[in-house]
């Protein structure tokens, strides 16, 4: 992950501008087109601010690992 810049990525606040699965599809583009490809779950927590970062911030561990729970929360 050291040569990914990730203001390649927008960051997600959750307003009603910005749609989470185009966001989401962003996120997995500039992640693996990297060599080799960034994780996911690393990447997502350094753009998310807001009402995004703080349901981020509530999500229990294990559910931070893995993208799609991080995303979309049950």
């Amino acid at each position: 992950m050291a040569g990914l810049d990730v203001k390649l990525i927008p960051e997600f606040d959750g307003s009603g501008e910005d749609h989470v699965v185009d966001w989401i599809e962003k996120v997995e583009m500039v992640c693996t087109l990297q060599t080799p490809a960034a994780p996911q779950e690393c990447v997502i927590p350094l753009r998310l601010r807001g009402g995004a970062l703080s349901v981020y911030r509530q999500l229990p561990s294990e559910d931070k690992k893995d993208a799609e729970k991080a995303v979309a929360p049950a």
